[in-house]
């Protein structure tokens, strides 16, 4: 059977492999992931939906008893191009979700060799908790508090699902031994690479650091056989990404879900 790494992109979130404490469901109308270690909405995701028009107002309140029943009060809708019904997004707004910080991503590819980065900035595989913990904070750069605390008090569980992990790990750039920015790599479940989250420290802009990341990712791509990357990138660096010499093949929306707290 052909892949189609146009579609994959687009619903790439659905082909994540598992860790142990990772609990979903795959259906055949949308896949569900949960990530328990943290609250935020974006360790759980609705993705692939094709939900027929009789349907989708039955399907949408399964999939949130489905959440509500493993303990997670927020959730992601992620709906690309070939999602159903068309106006699936219209119709979770009217149903109570809303369209997240970033909503509207571009599915993104790319099948050839990207420029390097600076080389002041040096990258390297997240291999210990102390680079763990720098990455995660970058993450929660512009969080509250709260939200720092909540995924704090998992991180040492998390990472240790992480660390022997080889399909899903992340890279730092390093830059005057600060860790300024991390990028996640993603080995999907049919075997092609995915990008997954990344991010820089907000002084730390402008230096090269994603640059970087993306061609460390290129490479490791490139050694393990699979010359090609996969992206969902939002507004801030689909640009950039452009600049690097990924295609756009499609589009995602994404929706928060709080309906298990309402």
């Amino acid at each position: 059977m052909t892949i189609d790494p146009r579609l994959i992109a687009e619903d790439a979130q659905a082909y994540l492999p598992s860790r142990p404490s990772t609990i979903r469901l795959d259906a055949d109308d949308v896949a569900l992931r949960h990530h328990p270690h943290s609250p935020q909405a974006f360790f759980g995701s609705a993705t692939r939906p094709r939900f027929s028009e009789a349907a989708v107002d039955q399907r949408v309140a399964d999939v949130r008893a489905w959440f509500r029943g493993v303990g997670r009060e927020r959730f992601m809708w992620m709906v690309g191009e070939s999602a159903t019904p068309s106006a699936l997004v219209e119709r979770l707004i009217e149903l109570g979700a809303s369209p997240s910080d970033d909503p509207d991503g571009d599915a993104m590819i790319l099948d050839g060799a990207p420029p390097a980065g600076p080389p002041g900035i040096e990258v390297r595989r997240v291999a210990s908790f102390a680079d763990y913990e720098a990455a995660m904070r970058i993450i929660f750069q512009d969080a509250t508090a709260e939200a720092w605390s909540e995924t704090a008090a998992g991180l040492e569980a998390a990472w240790s699902e992480a660390r022997d992990d080889d399909q899903i790990y992340m890279f730092l750039a390093i830059d005057d031994g600060q860790a300024i920015a991390f990028g996640q790599l993603v080995w999907l479940t049919n075997g092609l690479p995915y990008l997954g989250g990344a991010g820089t420290l907000e002084a730390a802009r402008g230096r090269g650091a994603f640059r970087a990341l993306v061609r460390a990712r290129w490479d490791d791509a490139v050694a393990r056989g699979q010359p090609i990357l996969l992206v969902q990138a939002g507004r801030m660096s689909s640009p950039i990404l452009s600049g690097l010499g990924f295609q756009t093949v499609g589009t995602v929306q994404t929706l928060v879900d709080s309906s298990a707290i309402r």
